[in-house]
């Protein structure tokens, strides 16, 4: 062991030696920022000094500013990327569309106003003249006045809570590659010399901010208001927080001072972020380096996209880590994972927008470490009050698995991109987190796995030390790893980073052979099924009477064979029973798949089938009381087989239902389905098979449903108000298109039609068609005029239960006479017109937006006989129609793609029918 540490320290001298000499200096930035906030026209006005020294080694012609708040103009190509990838606007704008920028008053270098620059979205280009030799310097002013817009996302202001990031004019970075002038992408986020800054922030007097850095001085002014006055060193960002009911508490971890702001009432959270943060500076200290900041501030903030981190600054929304109770270890992970940034992406930057997994991967696999050593790496998810432990019977997903299931599905549907391809080229937000994020962060546990525990934590200290306060690249990071692994993995970091290879190990026999007395020899022939070209696995053999025998097969065959040679028989063979590899099928990794069971619900498990057992107990009027049983087989990948069973006292009968479900993957995505159903509850007896393939056009963000459905059902003991005897038998096909091209939920429209064929075995002949029509219209901020229109039509004899209702098909709230409100053709319209009542409404920190409604549905009923000439069809005109007018009122989740509860009463009715009353559900209007 002294040896291989002697190694070890030698080749990190080496690494250091080598990477000195050979790295370029990074460009000299320092800034001094003077703003002051405007809270009531939400402006920032502010001067600006930059001082530039030129360390590229060549001359500079030109110089570059990102201007990162134009990226909320309308028009940027940050929001066409946004609306490109189908997001909801509504989700970020709380309070409906508003516009931010920055606008630059006045240029001064070296004491010359130059109005002799160009502005492209979030760039700025300017000419230098004269150039800027090598290792000269530069100093450029500038005026600004920028709008902070409302808006959940890095710059913005919600409720009085400001929360300030990409704020400022920033130089863009000039290394190796030359100058880095790219604008603001929706995906992806930015690259910038580490500098010093000093910036002094105005605000009124009862406000108070966090910020990158450290608090220098606070300046009271006689007219209400105050300046604070930050320093910063070895950071290549800005950031603060502004909000009059922030309360703070404070913690500290040796001597460095760590501040939670958070809100008036979430004193709890707020001082849970404070423990949290200490916890994991700690943690990551110990296990990466010390932490290099002599501050930390955890703050709650409206800031969009879950989190954000910023250099000795991250905000949490309050959603996230100050409403949950604190057993869900989300909280905590949350902390942990920005925390975590601290190191990678704050001390050890990197250009995220061209290599992301640097930052975000690395920060996914520290936060995945910190869970799994606090609380194990089983059920990780949630840590358990005593009250509560015997919850501990359901299998809850741990971090790892999490991870690896995010991956796996999004390679089974073929959507998965290089890891190291730049953030601005995948194809959609859920495509870059689950790459960038959760393979990022396997792949390094893999790795970790490849080399070994020590030697992989002596990797990233040596390349933390290395890379403090400079830009790394993932070329830098191969180079540490093979330095200090003493090992050539090109192989792994080309198949991992630079391709979408998979492992699919399988224990394809075993052979067992007794060769002495005392001896056995066990031959495990194993299959890579996958594409990968390499991939290091081990194998276990499992001895009876206890203890185990673990090899390496190197993996770089398509077959292979392991051979153990033992004192006592094999019990049994396992490939990567630690799960350490990037395994597309850990089912076959054993010779007989393992099952697991728990009651009520799990988690399916990665490695195993899983079976869920659980009561069965209803009432009806009809039957009374019944009871039973269910059960429920999952395998890792969605298929699902389910079976329940109950008895029904009153009739002496046993009812049941049992069904098969198949995801299918290879359309892209994991809407499609195969199912098969059948069931009978003591009176219908019904068998159905649907195929639903979904073609998703991300591009446009249009989704097209189709279903393919056979059904065979007997009616044989139905209620003859409701139902008609008999058998059905029937296939039928359906098509919807939903479409959403500006990205706005509203505007947008769906259209549907379905066709219904009987076949002869049946009771009923008949085809039935039907099309729906919907348009949806924003008028103002969360003001829409939704209309829809519908007509459907049979010919031949159906059931009651198969015909048109104006209940079911028109929506009408008022019209549900079994006699009056069905028949064999409908047709009609909805309309409702919804009003927001102001800004959203906060429930556990969740928006939730009242709105106010009224609404419209006209319909009418025909037989068949009434529409076989058009001369039957005028006669008829306005006659019998139905039209019912009414109002409602709702609470909408934007957040969740338009859930609301809903309550809607039809206030006048063209008939003498009297009112269903009030309607409650919850979903969409139509």
């Amino acid at each position: 062991m002294a040896n291989r540490k002697t190694v070890i320290v030698i080749a990190v001298c080496l690494w250091l030696l080598r990477a000195s000499s050979v790295a370029t200096l990074p460009n000299q930035v320092d800034y001094r920022i003077e703003v002051t906030l405007d809270t009531e026209q939400h402006l920032l006005r502010g001067k600006q000094v930059i001082d530039f020294v030129n360390r590229t080694g060549t001359t500079l012609e030109e110089f570059y500013l990102h201007l990162y708040p134009n990226a909320y103009r309308k028009g940027s190509l940050f929001f066409q990327e946004l609306q490109q990838g189908g997001n909801d606007l509504d989700i970020l704008y709380p309070a409906g569309r508003e516009e931010g920028y920055i606008h630059i008053h006045s240029l001064v270098i070296e004491g010359k106003v130059v109005t002799d620059y160009y502005i492209d979205d979030t760039i700025m280009r300017i000419e230098l003249k004269p150039p800027l030799k090598a290792d000269e310097g530069i100093q450029l002013k500038l005026a600004f006045t920028e709008k902070v817009p409302e808006i959940f996302w890095r710059l913005g202001h919600h409720r009085g809570n400001y929360h300030i990031a990409q704020w400022y004019p920033k130089v863009v970075v000039y290394d190796k590659d030359g100058w880095h002038p790219d604008k603001y992408h929706f995906l992806g986020e930015f690259y910038g010399d580490f500098s010093t800054y000093s910036v002094s922030i105005t605000l009124p007097r009862n406000m108070v901010m966090g910020a990158t850095g450290r608090l220098v001085d606070e300046i009271s002014h006689p007219k209400g208001s105050k300046t604070w006055v930050w320093h910063a060193e070895n950071v290549h960002d800005f950031a603060w927080v502004a909000d009059e009911s922030y309360q703070e508490a404070l913690t500290q971890w040796e001597d460095i001072a760590i501040r939670s702001l958070y809100f008036k009432g979430h004193k709890r959270g707020g001082e849970r972020a404070a423990r949290h943060a200490r916890e994991a500076l700690a943690y990551f200290s110990k296990k990466y380096g010390r932490y290099p900041y002599s501050t930390l501030t955890v703050c709650e903030s409206y800031v969009g996209g879950i989190a954000m981190e910023y250099p000795t600054l991250i905000m949490l929304p309050p959603v996230l880590s100050y409403q949950l109770p604190s057993f869900f270890t989300i909280v905590e992970a949350a902390t942990a994972h920005e925390i975590a940034h601290q190191w990678w992406y704050a001390a050890v930057g990197n250009n995220e927008l061209a290599e992301a997994w640097l930052d975000e991967g690395f920060a996914t696999y520290s936060e995945m470490c910190y869970i799994e050593d606090k609380y194990g790496k089983d059920n990780s998810f949630i840590d358990l009050p005593q009250s509560l432990s015997f919850l501990k019977i359901f299998h809850l997903d741990d971090w790892r698995s999490s991870f690896y299931k995010s991956w796996i599905t999004l390679s089974l549907e073929g959507r998965e991109q290089e890891l190291l391809s730049p953030a601005y080229e995948f194809e959609y937000p859920d495509v870059y987190s689950r790459t960038v994020y959760h393979k990022g962060a396997v792949v390094l546990a893999v790795l970790e796995n490849l080399v070994g525990e020590e030697v992989f934590s002596e990797i990233m200290r040596t390349y933390f030390e290395s890379y403090k306060f400079k830009n790394a690249t993932t070329e830098d990071f191969q180079a540490v790893v093979e330095e200090v692994s003493q090992t050539d993995l090109d192989w792994f970091f080309q198949q991992m980073l630079h391709t979408t290879r998979r492992c699919d190990f399988v224990l394809e026999r075993v052979r067992v052979r007794k060769t002495s007395a005392e001896r056995y020899l066990t031959e495990a022939v194993i299959k890579q099924a996958g594409d990968a070209e390499q991939m290091p696995v081990e194998v276990v053999a499992k001895l009876k009477g206890g203890g185990k025998l673990v090899k390496r097969w190197e993996g770089n065959e398509k077959w292979g064979v392991v051979t153990f040679e033992t004192p006592n028989p094999v019990k049994e063979i396992l490939i990567d029973p630690s799960n350490w590899t990037l395994d597309v099928n850990r089912l076959n990794n054993r010779r007989f798949p393992k099952v697991a069971f728990h009651p009520l619900f799990s988690f399916p498990y990665t490695d195993r089938y899983m079976v869920t057992y659980y009561p069965k107990i209803g009432y009806t009027d009809t039957d009374g009381w019944l009871g039973g049983v269910g059960s429920r087989i999952e395998d890792p990948f969605g298929h699902r087989v389910s079976l329940s069973a109950a008895y029904i006292f009153n009739k002496n009968r046993v009812v049941y239902d049992a069904g098969f479900f198949s995801p299918i993957y290879k359309w892209g995505n994991r809407l499609s389905y195969f199912e098969f159903k059948v069931a009978d509850d003591r009176h219908v007896r019904n068998q159905r098979v649907t195929l639903a393939p979904v073609l998703v056009d991300y591009n446009s963000y249009r989704r097209h449903f189709f279903a393919f459905e056979a059904e065979h059902e007997d009616n044989y003991n139905v209620n003859q108000e409701d139902y008609d005897p008999g058998v059905i038998t029937a296939v039928a096909f359906s098509y919807r298109l939903t479409t959403n091209r500006s990205a706005l939920r509203q505007n947008g429209g769906q259209y549907q039609v379905r066709y219904e064929h009987s076949l002869p075995d049946g009771d009923y002949i008949y085809d039935k068609y039907y099309l729906e029509v919907c348009r949806y219209l924003r008028l103002g901020w969360m003001a829409t005029l939704r209309g829809r229109v519908f007509a459907g039509w049979q010919t031949g004899h159906s059931p009651r239960q198969r015909k048109f209702a104006l209940w079911r098909e028109g929506d009408m709230h008022a019209f549900d006479h079994r006699e009056l409100d069905i028949g064999d053709c409908i047709g009609g319209t909805n309309t409702i017109l919804e009003f927001p009542l102001g800004k959203s409404i906060e429930f556990f920190s969740i928006p939730l937006v009242p709105t106010v409604s009224l609404f419209l549905n006209t319909g009418k009923i025909w037989e068949s006989s009434e529409i076989r000439s058009w001369t039957r069809i005028r006669e008829s005109g306005l006659k019998n129609w139905r039209a019912e007018m009414g109002a409602g009122f709702s609470l909408e989740c934007v957040a969740f793609a338009g859930l609301a509860l809903r309550l809607q009463l039809p206030l006048l009715i063209n008939t003498e029918r009297k009112s269903r009353g009030l309607r409650i559900r919850i979903g969409s209007a139509f």
